[in-house]
C-alpha cells in the first residue's frame, strides 16, 4: 500500500526495510542503513503528538546528529517541546541544510490516522477522500478491514 501511496509523487520513496528485518526496528537502525547509500540529510515528518515522545525511541539523543524535524501540529497537541539538542528553525528549507533542526508548519495535520482509516472501513463507510485512489482500491479487492462479519 505504501508503494502505491507514493506512485503518483516521483520524490517519495517507500523504504520498506522494517518489513525485512528480523524483530522490531528503530528509526536510528533505519537510518543507519539508508545512510550507507545516501550522505544527504534526512527530513522525518511527523505530528507534534508523536514529537512529544521523542525523548523515548531508542537512542534518542543520536537523533540531532541524524536528522531534522518537519512537525505538524496534531489537533490537541498544539504546545510544541523542542527535543533536546535540536534548535528550532523558522525557514522549512533549513531542514535539508544539516541534522539537528526542527521546523514547525503551520498547515495543521489533518485528524487523520490509520486507526481512523480502519475504523471507517469497519463501520462499512468510505475511506476515499482519505487514501489515493490505488490505495483504495487495493483495500476495496484485497477485503481488508472490512466488519468481520462481511465476508
Amino acid at each position: 500500500m505504501l508503494r502505491l501511496a507514493c506512485q503518483s509523487d516521483t520524490t517519495l520513496i517507500p523504504f520498506d526495510f522494517e518489513l525485512r528485518a528480523p524483530g522490531p526496528t528503530h528509526t536510528i537502525n533505519t537510518l543507519e542503513l539508508v545512510r550507507q547509500s545516501t550522505p544527504d540529510n534526512f527530513v522525518w515528518l511527523l505530528g507534534s503528538d508523536a514529537l512529544m515522545k521523542i525523548h523515548l525511541w531508542y537512542r534518542a539523543v543520536e537523533l540531532p546528529d541524524w536528522l531534522s524535524f518537519l512537525v505538524f501540529k496534531r489537533p490537541g497537541f498544539t504546545k510544541i517541546k523542542l527535543p533536546q539538542d535540536f534548535r528550532l528553525v523558522d525557514d522549512v528549507r533549513e531542514l535539508q541544510r544539516r541534522p539537528g533542526l526542527l521546523y514547525v508548519s503551520a498547515q495543521p495535520m489533518l485528524d487523520l490516522s490509520a486507526t481512523k482509516i480502519r475504523d471507517l472501513r469497519k463501520l462499512g463507510q468510505d475511506i476515499r477522500p482519505f487514501v489515493t485512489a490505488p490505495v483504495c482500491d487495493y483495500i476495496i479487492s484485497k477485503h481488508i478491514y472490512e466488519p468481520k462479519d462481511s465476508c
